[in-house]
């Protein structure tokens, strides 16, 4: 088999056969005969009680060995433990048999596995395919599987974690059961691999919430109260009645009038949103009828209901701002289309896809309508006057004294989304892009000197011409500022155009001060886009499913800096849990629900630290009863009590020395919609989060406009593709000094006014770098005693590992590949090269003023480098690399990824810290002595002496 070497069925530990062998041999092979029958679709010895049935190749240089292990079991009397002993290449344990699958049978590949203190660049493959070969994650889950079955996880002492993926066949086929180790060096115990049809979860009903207050009470109580106020003040603090408030919120469920208020109240949670479509969605009712005309009935009643619940409640209104039934038919212009002219259609808030005659779209049934461009002028007129009438008339009700905001929820998803793999080519898109263009270029001079090209007229200007490449490579790796860069910047401007008139429309009709919201987008989070919009006050994201389970870091941080602009973040969380009904198995590994109260505690408490610990907001969304348990009421309001005590100013500030900074504009310089790049942050995230070491989250244009910005220690820049030169210039006269380090990711600078250049990007970095457009991939291999290296794990690039998953090698259809940077300079000290040439993909080089650190490979900040580089740049460090930490000066959370004893240290003047649940710590030396269990969180209440 090319670039592998078997290496057996297993190593036994301290066996005969091995001492036999002697020890110039490193793993015994064993060629023993499958046990496994052949109709029956298990693998033999899926439980190792013998050293049959398995066989271990060494691929692509790893080393390793696969021993049976008799100390530590699930079930039985042995697992197998795969140790992995150095960075390259994989483990690849594989059935000695095929096992049998039938045509029409889903079948689920699932195994146990154990792991004490395995690192973030480590993955824990099953695949299902040939003996031999390269091995391909198989959609049938879509991306559920890859993204929640693919990390390795490590759990306490005794514990196991399920792994699990599908498999489906048109034909009768033989496949081999694939276990493959990648990554760092680990130690992983296998146990109990099974293959089989799927299993379902059972359905639970649902039961119906509570309503304490009949009509009299409720009217009663919400007319004796004062007019509720809501607004973000000067310090980015939110302000209800004009006195400071923990900005959370519960989240009512949008479909069906179930929404707990009540018990959501009594926990503390004192605002809540209600729901009222405008057009309607999901087949339901809307207050919006026609052309002018409501049913504003139908909104009061929905208000009125949910104050029943709970008439105290400062009320959010959540406005789906949809069309109604006609508004397509009568604007057909005005509507999003596909290349081939066809309308896009939805059915609830998602584009479902694109048709001529929405009688003949899949379930015509549930009422589909047709989905209005973003970019329409006439779509944002009617959609602000449906605001204004509904709350106008909600204004004149007797409930209008309990509300305190408006959510504005439309477009894709609920959450304004663009689809940038899918162009919207409606007149009124087309129409709205030249305006745009005219506005930001004025002169079609100016607009060809940007692009770097003859053009047109502005009112014939066309759309970007669609790639022609493979897969998701069908643009280039990189695209210059031109037509591709400006069409996707002025579908993310029309879609905060239309939430911030919007949020106008809301905040006139009410006539009073109330908190306006919305979603961010998800996938590029636009900040720069909502911090210009001055009507719309806060937005919310959420973490990433498959990453919120108990052990994991969430790889999640809301952007700082946006109180100063009197703006406030909110976190969305969804959290699944025991009590909604089960599906899928892998969907509900992927969706993270916590499936005990304890483990549903651990993941709730780490992602609240995420916001608690950085001065924004969180909301619970409830969309099918996730927390309807004692234990899920119980614990919220145990974190709003807290989270109201800590968030009160205390006697001292803290504050970082580093900063990690971003554009606003990256996503639109990567050519791929899906790339590498982009898709690794999520585990970049993961690795600052569990560095040890404390950061701000800033926009660069801040750092470079804010002087009280520019005082870090070390700054990391990540996500930058794209410079000016201003921007340039301003960072290079307000940063490259004072003795700080500047750590530069990927390919920060890469795009210049003048097009792409790796001129423009040495000058940034200081040292010079090369490159190859073309799309590759490569093992970036740490190494060398250069102090930034030491203890640094040697496989390095979460675009790789991300790439990884979804193919052992080359090309796939899930997400592009990237582009090969490398340092060329020597002056520049190397501290990393691509394994595949020998070229240099990390360095450091020191400059005047400043220490230069540039890597190469995509997202490859090392949670060990960072803290490394941190002590380096004098940086205050919180402790070693592990948990997942979040702190300030009133509170710390710790979220253990692996089983350890861990000394943190506090911030300056902290003289006392109190765990949560256990008590008052000892603090020696400005530190604490904590134990750690992989997948438990601890918070700390901090204090700066009496108080």
């Amino acid at each position: 088999m090319p670039n592998s070497r078997r290496a057996g069925a297993l190593t036994l530990t301290l066996s005969r056969w091995e001492r036999a062998l002697g020890a110039a041999i490193a793993v015994l092979v064993l060629l023993l005969p499958a046990l496994a029958l052949a109709d029956e679709p298990q693998p033999a010895n899926g439980s190792f009680e013998s050293p049959a049935g398995w066989d271990l190749a060494l691929e692509s240089g790893a080393t390793g060995t696969a021993v049976r292990d008799t100390a530590l079991a699930r079930t039985g009397a042995a697992s197998l433990r795969l140790d992995k002993t150095n960075g390259l290449g994989r483990l690849r344990l594989v059935s000695s048999a095929p096992v049998k699958a039938q045509p029409g049978v889903k079948y689920v590949f699932r195994g146990w596995f154990h792991s004490d203190d395995a690192l973030l660049n480590t993955l824990l493959l099953f695949r299902l395919g040939p003996r031999e070969g390269n091995l391909f994650y198989d959609s049938i889950d879509a991306s559920a599987g890859y993204s929640s079955q693919s990390l390795v996880v490590n759990s306490a002492r005794g514990q196991w974690i399920k792994r699990v993926v599908s498999f489906r066949t048109t034909e009768p086929r033989d496949v081999w059961l694939n276990v493959m180790v990648w990554g760092n060096p680990c130690r992983i115990w296998l146990d109990d691999i099974e293959f089989g049809p799927e299993a379902h979860g059972q359905y639970k009903p649902l039961t119906p919430f509570a309503t304490p207050f009949d009509e009299a009470a409720a009217r009663q109580i919400v007319q004796a109260r004062p007019d509720a106020t809501a607004a973000v003040d000067d310090a980015g603090r939110l302000r209800l009645d004009g006195k400071p408030a923990t900005p959370v919120i519960y989240k009512g469920e949008v479909y069906r009038l179930e929404s707990d208020l009540a018990r959501f109240g009594e926990a503390g949670v004192a605002m809540a949103t209600v729901a009222i479509p405008l057009g309607g969605v999901n087949g339901g009712p809307g207050a919006w009828q026609g052309a002018g005309t409501y049913d504003f009935a139908f909104a009061e009643q929905r208000l009125a209901s949910a104050l029943h619940r709970n008439p105290r409640a400062y009320v959010i209104l959540d406005l789906l701002v949809y069309p109604y039934a006609a508004w397509g038919d009568e604007h057909p212009d005005d509507c999003w289309r596909n290349a081939e002219g066809q309308r896009a259609y939805g059915l609830w808030g998602n584009v479902e896809g694109y048709a001529d005659d929405l009688t003949k779209v899949p379930h015509p049934e549930r009422k589909p309508w047709w989905c209005p461009s973003y970019g329409s002028e006439v779509w944002q007129r009617d959609a602000r006057a449906a605001v204004t009438a509904v709350v106008g008339h909600l204004r004149t009700t007797p409930w209008w004294h309990a509300v305190a905001g408006c959510f504005l929820t439309g477009g894709h998803d609920g959450q304004f989304q663009v689809l940038i793999d899918v162009d919207d080519h409606s007149p009124a898109c087309l129409s709205g892009f030249r305006e745009w263009l005219r506005e930001r270029y004025a002169t079609p001079e100016k607009l060809a000197a940007a692009w770097g090209r003859p053009v047109a007229p502005f009112e014939a200007v066309g759309l970007p011409d669609k790639g022609q490449g493979v897969a998701q490579e069908y643009y280039p790796a990189h695209v210059p500022v031109g037509p591709l860069s400006d069409y996707r910047l002025y579908r993310e401007v029309s879609t905060w155009r239309l939430r911030d008139r919007l949020a106008q429309a809301a905040k006139e009709a009410a006539g009073k001060p109330i908190l306006t919201l919305c979603y961010n987008s998800p996938r590029d989070k636009h900040d720069g886009l909502f911090t210009a919009s001055p009507h719309m006050d806060a937005t919310g994201t959420m973490s990433y499913y498959p990453y919120r389970p108990a052990g994991y870091a969430a790889g999640l941080r809301l952007r700082d800096g946006l109180a100063a602009r009197r703006k406030l973040g909110f976190q969305e969380l969804d959290l699944r849990s025991w009590t909604e009904p089960q599906g899928d198995e892998v969907y509900q590994m992927w969706i993270g629900a916590g499936e005990t109260p304890e483990t549903w505690r651990a993941i709730h408490r780490k992602l609240v630290a995420a916001s608690l610990a950085h001065g924004q907001g969180w909301w619970y969304y409830d969309m099918n009863h996730y927390f309807d348990a004692p234990e899920t009421m119980q614990e919220i309001a145990t974190v709003t009590r807290f989270a109201e005590e800590v968030s009160r100013p205390g006697r001292i500030r803290f504050r970082p020395d580093v900063a990690v900074v971003t554009t606003d504009d990256g996503p639109l310089f990567q050519g791929p919609y899906f790339s590498s790049v982009s898709g690794g942050r999520d585990f970049q995230n993961m690795q600052l989060e569990t560095s040890g070491v404390p950061y701000d989250t800033l926009m660069l244009d801040d750092v470079l406009t804010r002087p009280e910005l520019q005082g870090y220690r070390l700054y990391v820049f990540t996500e930058m593709p794209h410079l000016t030169a201003a921007q340039r210039s301003a960072l290079a006269r307000l940063l490259k000094n004072r003795e700080r380090t500047l750590v530069w990711l990927y390919d920060p600078g890469y795009v210049a006014d003048s097009g792409l250049s790796s001129e423009a990007l040495s000058e940034l970095v200081g040292m010079t770098v090369r490159t190859d457009p073309a799309f590759t991939r490569g093992n970036c291999m740490v190494e060398g005693d250069h102090p930034f290296a030491r203890g640094v794990p040697p496989c390095q690039s979460a675009g790789e590992m991300l790439l990884s998953m979804m193919a052992l090698d080359g090309l796939n259809s899930f997400t592009a590949r990237y582009q090969r940077f490398w340092v060329d300079d020597p002056a520049a000290t190397p501290l990393a090269h691509w394994h595949e040439d020998g070229r240099v993909a990390m360095a450091v080089r020191k400059l005047p003023g400043f220490t230069s650190v540039y890597l190469a490979a995509p997202m490859a900040l090392d949670a060990r480098m960072l803290n490394n580089v941190a002590r380096s740049a004098g940086a205050f460090v919180a402790g070693e690399p592990g948990p997942a930490i979040h702190l300030n000066e009133r509170f710390a959370s710790l979220h253990a990824t692996r089983n350890q004893g861990y000394q943190l240290r506090l911030p300056k003047g902290v003289t006392r810290a109190t765990d949560v649940d256990a008590g008052p710590l000892a603090v020696d030396g400005g530190t604490v002595a904590l134990g750690l269990a992989a997948g438990t969180t601890r918070w700390l209440r901090l204090d700066a002496g009496a108080e």
